[in-house]
């Protein structure tokens, strides 16, 4: 009787070692297959995603632009408007700091898209990638 018990616990647990091992091979076998991606997908995949991103970047450069060039008015008609006083007010003063810091800060936004923008446009793999709608490099200022 104990020479059955043994067999069949022996058998028992073979059976079940094998079940367990043939699911989870089945299923490691089912991710590797879903996991893989063919390599033309991946390339359609990177080069519209890469179009959409210059075309993302050139938008927000082109909004940084007009604000940066708006703030640059605003600082100069306050300074127009208060060069005819000959003491400023401590609000006066206030406000013309305001503006400047927002007009550098807006530079500084600026400045970083261009680089950023510039840096990426150079790599050989992604100037194949982007779209007509964006240029090749953008001006970091007006007379370049």
């Amino acid at each position: 009787m104990r020479k059955w018990l043994i067999r069949e616990w022996v058998k028992f647990f073979l059976t079940y070692l094998a079940l367990v091992v043939g699911i989870v091979g089945i299923g490691l076998g089912f991710n590797f297959v879903l996991t893989q991606k063919p390599s033309v997908n991946t390339s359609v995949d990177k080069a519209i995603n890469s179009a959409d991103w210059f075309e993302q970047q050139y938008g927000q450069y082109l909004l940084v632009n007009s604000k940066v060039e708006k703030a640059q008015r605003a600082a100069k008609a306050f300074k127009s408007e208060l060069a005819l006083r000959r003491i400023w007010r401590p609000e006066d003063t206030t406000k013309y700091l305001h503006l400047t810091k927002v007009l550098y800060n807006l530079a500084y936004q600026k400045e970083l898209l261009v680089a950023t923008y510039n840096a990426r446009s150079g790599m050989i793999a992604k100037e194949l990638f982007k779209s007509k709608a964006a240029p090749y490099r953008l001006p970091l200022s007006e007379d370049n």
